[in-house]
C-alpha cells in the first residue's frame, strides 16, 4: 500500500498497459472470426447455367389494362348510373325519393324499365323499341301472352282460373327476346255471309225413305228446286248426300224437326250440314286480320288479309311457318258476344281473336 502511495504513476501506467493488452486479444479474436465467415462467404456457387424462366403474365395484363382502360356505358347496368352523376332521385309530395318504387308509366313500374336502362321519366318510353325486334317496350313487358300481369294500379291480374298471371315479359334490348308474332295479330271484322241454300222440307217414297228433299235458293229470287239425294243442286256447286231424321224438345214440350241435310261441295269435297228450316252462315264467310309489325328496317306491315275459314297464312318475317283458320263465329248481339277467330298455331296450339267491342 505504501509503494501505491509513494508511486500512483506507475500504478495508472500498470493498469492503461494491462487493459491494452486485453484489448489487443480481443481484437485479435474479431479478426479470426471475420476470416473464418469470409472464408465461408468465398466458396465458389455451383455452377449451373439453366436460367429460370420469367413470370411476366401479370406484366402483360397491367400493359394491356393501362392500353384498353374501363369505358363507362349507360344501360349496361341497373346500377351503372350517369358517368358524373349519382343515382336519380325525383321530387315527389315536396320530398327527393328514389323512383324505383314508384310507377311513373302505368301499368309498367319504374323498376322494371331501370332494370333494362329505360328512361322511366320519358312519357313516350312505352312506344319506343330499343332493340329494334318490332316489339315495344309496352309489349315486350305484357310478354308471351300478350297480357299485362299488372292492373294500372299495380296489382296482380287474375287470370280465368282465379290465379295472378305469370311474369313472362321479355327483354326489350335483346333482339332474340321478344313476344310470339301472332300477339301482333287483331280481328278487324268477322264478315259473315247467308248460305244460298235452306233446306225446307223432305219427301218420303212408298216404303217410307226420303228419298227427295226441298231446297230454296235464298240469293236467286227465292227459286225452290225439288232434288233427288245425290243430285246436284241446279245452278250450284253443290249436290245432296244424305238425310237423317232428328227430332228436339221444345220449350212447350213439343217436339220439334231439326232434321239435317247434308251437301258436298264439288269443287272443295267438303261437307256442310244444314238444319230444316234455318239458314246457316255459309262456308264463304271470312274474317279481316290485321298484322301490325315494324321490321328492323323501320318498315311498318300493316296488312289486311281477307281469309276465310280453312285459309292457310303466313306471318313475317317467319317465312317458314303455317297459320290456318280453322273457324269463324259470327257475333252474337243478343248476348253481346263479339265475333271470333279461331286460329291454328304453326305448333299445334290454337288462340281465339276476339273482336273488339
Amino acid at each position: 500500500m505504501d509503494w501505491i502511495k509513494k508511486s500512483p504513476a506507475q500504478l495508472i501506467l500498470a493498469l492503461v498497459a494491462t487493459g491494452s493488452l486485453v484489448s489487443a486479444i480481443l481484437l485479435y479474436k474479431k479478426l479470426g472470426d471475420f476470416k473464418d465467415s469470409f472464408s465461408a462467404a468465398s466458396i465458389p456457387p455451383n455452377k449451373d447455367n439453366k436460367v429460370l424462366p420469367i413470370d411476366a403474365h401479370g406484366i402483360e395484363k397491367a400493359v394491356n389494362a393501362i392500353g384498353a382502360p374501363t369505358l363507362w356505358e349507360s344501360g349496361k347496368s341497373k346500377d351503372a348510373g350517369a358517368l358524373f352523376v349519382s343515382k336519380k332521385y325525383v321530387l315527389n309530395n315536396g320530398a327527393l325519393v328514389k323512383p324505383t318504387n314508384k310507377t311513373f308509366n302505368p301499368p309498367v313500374p319504374n323498376a322494371w324499365l331501370e332494370k333494362y336502362g329505360l328512361d322511366d321519366l320519358n312519357p313516350s318510353v312505352l312506344d319506343e323499341d330499343p332493340d329494334g325486334d318490332g316489339f315495344s317496350n309496352r309489349l315486350e313487358f305484357f310478354g308471351l301472352d300478350a297480357q299485362s300481369h299488372l292492373d294500372m294500379a299495380g296489382k296482380p291480374v287474375l287470370g280465368k282460373d282465379g290465379n295472378p298471371l305469370p311474369d313472362d315479359s321479355t327483354d326489350p334490348t335483346d333482339p332474340k327476346s321478344h313476344p310470339p308474332y301472332f300477339t301482333l295479330l287483331t280481328l278487324n271484322k268477322v264478315n259473315m255471309i247467308p248460305f244460298r241454300l235452306r233446306f225446307m222440307s223432305a219427301d218420303a217414297n212408298k216404303a217410307g225413305v226420303v228419298d227427295n228433299v226441298q231446297i230454296n235458293t235464298i240469293d236467286r229470287g227465292g227459286k225452290t228446286f225439288f232434288v233427288q239425294l245425290g243430285q246436284d243442286i241446279p245452278g250450284t256447286k253443290f249436290k245432296t248426300v244424305s238425310y237423317e231424321k232428328k227430332e228436339v224438345p221444345d220449350r212447350d214440350g213439343v217436339k220439334k224437326d231439326v232434321s239435317e241435310l247434308t251437301l258436298l261441295n264439288n269443287e272443295t269435297k267438303e261437307s256442310l250440314v244444314l238444319v230444316l228450316g234455318i239458314v246457316r252462315d255459309s262456308p264463304e264467310s271470312n274474317v279481316d286480320l290485321g298484322y301490325h309489325w315494324v321490321g328492323p328496317d323501320g318498315k311498318k306491315t300493316d296488312d289486311m288479309m281477307k281469309l276465310q275459314k280453312g285459309s292457310i297464312f303466313r306471318l313475317p318475317p317467319e317465312s317458314d311457318k303455317d297459320y290456318k283458320v280453322i273457324d269463324i263465329k259470327a257475333p252474337d248481339k243478343q248476348n253481346g258476344q263479339p265475333g271470333e277467330a279461331k286460329i291454328l298455331l304453326p305448333n299445334g296450339e290454337t288462340i281465339i281473336l276476339r273482336k273488339p267491342r
